[in-house]
Parts: C-alpha cells; structure tokens; sequence
C-alpha cells in the first residue's frame, strides 16, 4: 500500500514530461503565414506542448526534406505522420496532437481511480458494512450492492462536474482552484485525520444500512457533495489528464477508465476483507490515512498548478492572485466543515 502511494506522488511530481510529441516544421523568410504558424509553435513549445524541429527550405537539407515529404509549398508541419500545410490554425495543430492517446494514459487513468478508491474515509464506511455484515444475517450480495450504488451517488455528483469543466479551455481556471481548495482540505486531513468526523458520517453510518436502495443513492450523492476532497481524492488528476488531450470523445473515455478505478479497488478490497474482516478498518488507520490524505494532496496541489500555469499567461497578475486567494479562501471553508465534531 505505502509503495503505491509513493509511486502516486512520484508520478503526480514528474507530469508526464517525456511525453511530449515533435513536430517538424517547414518554413521560409517572408512568409505571411509562416510567421502566424512560428507564433504558434513558439507558445506551445514554450508551455512545454511539444518539441519543434524547425528546417528552412532555403537550406540545402530543408529543401531536400521538404521534397521527401511531398510537400509544394510553406508552411508545413509533419505532427505524428501527420501533413499540415498551407493556412494553418492552432486548431489544425491541436487536431494532429490530439488524434490518439498513449497507452500509458489509459493506464493512469485506471492507477488514479483505484487509488482514489482506497480513500480512507470511504474504507471507514464500508468497515461498518462489513461489520453489519458479521452482526446480522443480511445477504451479503445485499450489501454489496448497495455499496455499489452507494458509489453511483458518487459518480452522479463527479460526472456532471467532470464534463462541465472538460467543456473548454477557460473552464481550467475553474478546475485549477477547485484543485487548490481540494488539495489544502486533502493536506489538512493528513494533518488532522484523528477529527476529520462530521454529520455527513455520522449519518452516513447511520442509515446507510437500513435504507432503500434509492436512499442508498442519495445518501451517496450527499456524500460526494459534502466531503467532495474525500470522496474522489485524486479527481484532479483525471482534470488535468484530460486537459492533456482536449477530445470529448478520448476525454469520456478517460474518465470512465477511472470511474472503473474506483470500482475495481472497492470490489477487491471486500473481496479480500471476506477473508479478513478487519481489512477496511486498517486502511482506515489513522499512519495509513495520513500518508494517503498527505500524498493525495500533493498530487492534487501540483496537477492544480500545472493547470493554473497553462492560463496565468492570459490574466492580469492581480486577478490571478485574487483568484489564488479565492481558492484557498474556500479551502478554508471545506476545512471548517470537515473539522467540526459531533459532541
């Protein structure tokens, strides 16, 4: 557990780097629309984008390479095997960019929503199932279920916020400062996990067994709206990996991957606490939970960063601190609630 954590944060700290993609490019002097394109290339070279090969065709072997391309006239770009050429726009380039996802993207997204499933305050949760569970007689497949759509409330909440904030590039100013609030609640709780009790829980607790399974429902989004931070600890991730790639289409699929993450690590887990009937009580250990909460808050603290810095470009210095401000004013906010006691 503690190994994957840190392979979390190690992940979380180098931000896919060596991923970036090149991109030859074929220009010449006077060029109106080479110009345009260079301005182009040179903004998304600078935010770490891409890797700009640059050649010019009044040189012997940019001319050679132009002609083994099959390339007439400038500009012209080769991005992934790719032929851009002629009027060229920054919407052309990120089309070519965007046209296919690596494989390790895929793979991350399910690493995130597993981790964000063995939240310690959703493993506190399902210790009182388990342990209901071994008190009463009720079915088993019973209580899973419910669990299951106790975690359908949850998605309900994070779904909708998830396509509202993927909609556009100015929607990641949003995301970056609910990054930041998340993160100072997820750094507060490695602080504090020993008072991180609320009403939210007690009535969580309370109910959670005897409803309906529609009330198991609400209560699940309840939750998710509530104690957001614990609840999909690691959702910024998924933001900001979809921030990478920009298409609906590979972005959804995406997040169902890490949707899938989350439920994959909840079913392993009360699979083996079939076994081990105290298995959700240690991941819900106050060393456990503190590492956990810790590492999810730098991760999230530092995908909120890279997400603030792709737009703190386009903003007044002022309105970028007020909105710094803001952020972890609300922090503030989510921290008070969290930290408040049932006497």
């Amino acid at each position: 557990m503690k190994k994957l954590l840190l392979l979390f944060i190690i992940l979380s700290l180098v931000p896919l780097a060596s991923a970036q993609p090149e991109v030859i490019y074929f220009y010449e002097e006077g060029c109106p629309q080479c110009a345009k394109v260079s301005l182009i290339l040179d903004h998304l070279s600078d935010e770490g984008t891409i890797r700009v090969t640059r050649y010019s065709v009044a040189t012997v072997e940019g001319f050679e390479k132009f002609k083994e391309y099959g390339f007439t006239y400038t500009p012209a770009l080769v991005i992934g095997g790719q032929k851009l050429t002629g009027e060229i726009e920054l919407s052309d380039i990120m089309e070519a960019l965007h046209g296919s996802v690596p494989w390790f993207y895929w793979v991350l997204a399910v690493v995130l929503g597993m981790v964000s499933g063995l939240s310690p305050t959703l493993m506190g949760l399902h210790s009182d199932v388990i342990s209901e569970v071994a008190r009463t007689t009720r079915d088993e497949l019973d209580v899973m279920l419910r669990s299951l759509v106790f975690y359908a409330g949850i998605f309900a909440v994070i779904t909708p916020l998830f396509l509202i904030l993927d909609s556009g590039p100015y929607l990641r100013l949003a995301a970056a400062l609910l990054g930041f609030a998340s993160a100072i609640n997820l750094l507060n709780s490695g602080l504090h996990t020993f008072n991180s009790y609320t009403k939210i829980d007690l009535y969580t607790r309370t109910h959670f067994i005897s409803f309906n399974s529609l009330s198991t429902l609400k209560l699940g989004f309840i939750h998710g709206f509530a104690k957001f931070p614990d609840s999909a600890p690691l959702f910024m991730g998924i933001i900001y990996l979809t921030a990478l790639k920009g298409r609906f289409v590979y972005d959804t699929a995406l997040f169902i991957l890490f949707l899938s993450g989350i439920t994959i690590s909840y079913i392993v887990i009360l699979l083996l606490a079939m076994a081990q009937i105290n298995l959700f009580r240690f991941l819900n250990g106050q060393p456990l939970s503190q590492l956990y909460f810790a590492g999810a808050g730098i991760g999230v603290m530092s995908a909120s960063v890279l997400l603030f810095w792709e737009i703190v470009e386009s903003l007044d210095i002022v309105v970028a601190f007020a909105t710094v401000f803001l952020a972890l004013a609300a922090g503030g906010i989510l921290i008070g609630f969290k930290r408040r006691l049932i006497v």
